[in-house]
């Protein structure tokens, strides 16, 4: 599908999906966090300040942690809060699966992102 769409600015984009398509769309802004909009609601959540070693799997953290969360009902700011510490904390090692951060990792990060 092409969407032939003038916005290169990924929140308008992700507000365009959401509003035109109906499907939530989140986008993932490196050290700025990451922006989503559902239902014609926009969220954000800034990324905390990480020493990057590696951005290999940040991309695949993100997304495993934000479905997950999603998965146990978190909801989708939880999600994003989720998704975002997962991808932050992989950038701080070397390497794909050596630098998946765990649960109990995922689930602190995002406590203090939700303050």
């Amino acid at each position: 599908m092409s969407l032939d769409w003038e916005e290169r600015d990924p929140d308008l984009i992700a507000a365009r999906v959401d509003r035109e398509l109906g499907i939530a769309c989140v986008a993932t802004l490196g050290e700025e966090g990451c922006i989503g909009w559902s239902g014609g609601v926009r969220r954000s959540v800034a990324a905390p300040s990480v020493g990057v070693v590696d951005t290999v799997a940040a991309g695949d953290a993100f997304v495993g942690a934000f479905a997950a969360a999603l998965h146990q009902g978190l909801g989708f700011s939880g999600a994003l809060r989720r998704g975002i510490a997962a991808g932050s904390l992989a950038c701080t090692r070397a390497g794909a699966q050596p630098s998946l951060p765990d649960a109990r990792q995922i689930e602190k990060l995002a406590a203090e992102l939700a303050h």
